[in-house]
């Protein structure tokens, strides 16, 4: 795990993670403080007018419910997270890996070689001052 891009890959995911994942749960936990409305009513009516063993069935079944739409978003959004984690992580590496490549093929006396210029302003910046360097070493 000593690799860059797996680590980038792990802090994304964990805050995707947690921006999907805590309101969730946090909304999950402020829905059940509400006050009924009446509706709510409504349906405790009708399920207080139900026998007591279809009431736990219902019960049982909401329950279940509830816990395989949670499971799965919870399963989705941590596809999702790793999904873009690893797209971003090998978004912002690539321009370091230019730069790898770029340094041994100046170390094996390919003076010609030059980097693509891309990335952040940063790696940009990183990326046009090798290729100067490289020039001038090819040129003198």
């Amino acid at each position: 795990m000593n690799r860059l891009w797996v680590r980038f890959t792990l802090v994304i995911s964990g805050i995707l993670l947690s921006v999907i994942i805590l309101p969730v749960l946090f909304g999950t936990r402020f829905v059940l403080r509400l006050e009924p409305t009446a509706s709510d009513v409504y349906m405790a009516d009708i399920r207080d007018a139900l026998p007591t063993d279809l009431q736990v069935e219902l019960h049982a079944l909401i329950q279940q419910a509830v816990t395989t739409v949670l499971s799965r978003a919870l399963i989705a959004s941590a596809l999702i997270g790793i999904l873009a984690g690893i797209i971003l992580s090998r978004m912002l590496l690539a321009p370091l890996q230019d730069l790898t490549t770029g340094a041994r093929a100046i170390a094996n006396r390919d003076l010609a070689h030059r980097v693509p210029v891309r990335g952040s302003d940063e790696m940009r910046m990183v990326a046009e001052s090798f290729n100067d360097m490289a020039g001038q070493l090819e040129q003198g």
